[in-house]
């Protein structure tokens, strides 16, 4: 497991890179959080998926699957051919990185 928490910093913004699905980089970003002490905190989620997400982060420690359509010129980034549609599914569970610091932040918010 890493044990070395790396942090990018830009002025009084701090990034750090993560794995999806990885118990240690849910572990590190924690570490991160009580070591900076962010004011807030971004993560990468599609506006249009924000409620059905934190339904499934309150519905922790039981494991949702968000499932979601996006058409192939997207996923291929704007290479033309056909367009079809592809299921992408986003598991929220504890082991990612995001899923955890969301949960770990409502709960100092609600505390």
């Amino acid at each position: 497991m890493p044990h070395r928490i790396h942090l990018e910093q830009f002025a009084n913004v701090h990034a750090l890179p993560v794995l999806h699905y990885r118990m240690e980089f849910a572990h590190l970003v924690r570490q991160a959080v009580r070591m900076v002490r962010p004011d807030c905190i971004a993560i990468e989620l599609p506006s249009t998926l924000e409620r059905p997400f934190l339904r499934g982060i309150a519905r922790l420690p039981e494991i949702s699957v968000l499932s979601y359509e996006v058409s192939s010129a997207s996923i291929l980034k704007g290479k033309t051919g056909e367009e079809s549609l592809s299921t992408v599914y986003l598991i929220i569970d504890l082991t990612d990185a995001e899923i955890s610091v969301v949960k770990g932040k409502e709960r100092s918010v609600s505390q």
